[in-house]
């Protein structure tokens, strides 16, 4: 166990030292998988200004997982999932998830960041239990847009935050959208 770990961490140590590869011009295909943490918050801002929702008056805490494929050094794709951890509120509790898809801009900045513009959509199942046993289950299509940038640490891993905008269309809460913050880390092939 003890030579595994010593192995791995002389292979990540000798990778980090690596400079990100240039992109040449033109299409290619580069496949990536990665997992984030995302912290989100329920808003509305239908009453005349930005406030949190009332009926989910809660911020929610999870992860995606997704995988995409950069095909230019300007434009990728990725599917993902995400899975908000359960939160309970004045007696209620949430759970929320979603498969998403979205289409990715860069713009490089030097050899080691890009800028990343974000444009997608995402379905999201909303579950809802109140105190009382009343359940409510909702499906709901959201767009999403957002910008972020990612780090190269070596030529096959990066790390990356987005920040994003969502709108919702729930019928049965007084959230009308949400914001995210997401972190992590992508490893490309």
């Amino acid at each position: 166990m003890r030579n595994k770990l010593l192995a791995t961490a002389a292979i990540l140590l000798s990778a980090t030292a690596a400079h990100a590869a240039p992109y040449q011009d033109g299409w290619f295909f580069k496949p990536s998988v990665g997992a984030d943490y995302q912290f989100t918050e329920l808003m509305d801002d239908r009453a005349g200004g930005r406030t949190q929702a009332n009926s989910f008056d809660t911020d929610l805490n999870g992860g995606n997982l997704h995988v995409g494929a950069r095909v230019h050094k300007n434009l990728g794709l990725e599917l993902g999932y995400i899975e908000n951890l359960d939160e309970k509120n004045n007696g209620t509790k949430i759970q929320e998830h979603a498969p998403y898809g979205d289409v990715l801009g860069y713009w490089p900045v030097g050899d080691k960041v890009d800028v990343i513009g974000a444009l997608g959509v995402s379905k999201y199942h909303v579950l809802a239990n109140n105190s009382n046993s009343t359940k409510n289950s909702e499906f709901s299509w959201r767009g999403r847009y957002g910008v972020g940038a990612q780090y190269w640490l070596t030529d096959h891993v990066n790390l990356r935050t987005i920040a994003r905008y969502e709108g919702e269309d729930f019928d049965s809460s007084n959230s009308n959208n949400s914001a995210q913050i997401t972190a992590g880390v992508n490893v490309q092939f």
